[in-house]
């Protein structure tokens, strides 16, 4: 087949298995259940809930997510891991990054040398501060991408458009998986730049997170777009510290995801908003009950008690702080939930008070290539208390 002038491969899929039966990974699992079957032969998803399981099996129904929807029949769900991956050449992972390393570790021994993994989930590992593809790499070595971008899952459900970006390092075994998800309503481009890729998925949501804090303290319309622009200098700058290229950050996996993140849409944003609100509506209470309040506000808000930016927040903010990197948004936002050490009625003050020492917009051209070659050595450092006295 050719895809864009280059010969793509139209090797089949035996067996795909969907590890999480969350929102996304059950909508990823109904998508690809529906591709022609000279690219897929089944689809098997995983999920711990029995009675999950049970209903997307009998009434081919998620009673927790999009119960209104009706999945797709052939879609079969198990919760026996060993079952989900017996015999599959591809693994999507959908689950929480705090997860992932248990699993991969509990699938290592019954894993063929051979089969492919794709990563869904956007976050950082909090053991080793590092991308979920580390985590994947012992395992499944060059053999794994990460599928990201500006999406929800019930715009995957009710085949609305959708635009992903595929990182994977195998130029080929990205374009066979492109070809895989690509319909005319879901629509996958690839990149070579696989930590890039995932570094947008995981920081976008550390931001969406900080933006509904703005938005829950009544800042105003206008901030919103200073914010997401400044909020991509620091996704330029901590992408690139840890690998990713400058151009993947103005894609869909880094741009695009910011803007449709920072939105009622997001769980995480919405998870800020009402963490705010709460916070304000609890004004003289004790510090501990305020904040367990606000944190209660959020979960209900978000719909689920996994919010994942907060544990990617802690990760981001040991890196930038380890580095003595110049991460205003972040530093704030950790210190609002995180250290409890800045009251959120005050935080754009304060992202503003540390961002005073930006006196023009815009990086220079040679600033770019000088950042592009030297990520972990050009990017803008923290002031010591001894330079700020001068």
């Amino acid at each position: 087949m050719v895809l864009g002038g280059m010969m793509v491969s139209s090797q089949r899929f035996e067996k795909i298995a969907v590890i999480g039966a969350g929102s996304f990974g059950t909508a990823i699992a109904h998508h690809l259940v529906q591709r022609p079957s000279e690219k897929v032969g089944s689809v098997i998803l995983y999920g711990r809930n029995a009675e999950v399981v049970a209903s997307i099996n009998k009434e081919h129904r998620h009673p927790l997510h999009s119960s209104g929807f009706e999945l797709h029949a052939d879609l079969k769900a198990t919760d026996e891991l060993g079952k989900a991956i017996e015999n599959t050449d591809l693994i999507v992972f959908a689950i929480p990054t705090s997860s992932i390393a248990g699993v991969v570790n509990a699938l290592q021994p019954l894993i063929d040398s051979k089969v492919v993994a794709i990563n869904l989930a956007k976050g950082l590992d909090a053991s080793s501060l590092t991308p979920i593809s580390e985590v994947l790499r012992p395992v499944f070595k060059r053999r794994q991408a990460v599928l990201s971008g500006p999406s929800f899952s019930d715009d995957v459900f009710n085949q609305q458009p959708v635009g992903l970006t595929l990182g994977c390092h195998d130029r080929s075994l990205a374009r066979r998986l492109a070809d895989l998800f690509n319909t005319p309503t879901f629509d996958v481009k690839v990149s070579t730049d696989l930590v890039g890729v995932e570094i947008g998925g995981a920081l976008k949501n550390v931001f969406a997170l900080i933006a509904g804090l703005i938005e829950g303290v009544g800042a105003g319309a206008s901030v919103k777009g200073d914010f997401i622009s400044r909020a991509m200098v620091e996704m330029r700058d901590i992408g690139l510290f840890l690998g990713g290229r400058w151009s993947t950050f103005s894609g869909r996996s880094g741009l695009g995801d910011l803007v449709t993140t920072c939105s009622d849409h997001s769980r995480n944003y919405r998870y800020g908003v009402a963490w705010a609100d709460a916070w304000i509506k609890h004004d003289g209470a004790e510090p501990k009950e305020r904040r367990e309040a606000a944190d209660e506000a959020g979960r209900q808000a978000s719909g689920s008690n996994t919010i994942e930016s907060l544990s990617t927040l802690g990760v981001v903010h040991t890196i930038v702080d380890r580095a003595k990197m110049h991460t205003p948004i972040v530093h704030a936002g950790w210190c609002v939930l995180v250290d409890a050490s800045l009251n959120v009625q005050h935080i754009v003050r304060e992202i503003r008070r540390l961002d005073i020492r930006r006196h023009r917009e815009g990086a220079s051209p040679l600033q770019i290539l000088m950042h592009s070659l030297f990520p972990r050595r050009v990017f803008r450092r923290r002031y010591s208390s001894k330079k700020r006295r001068r």
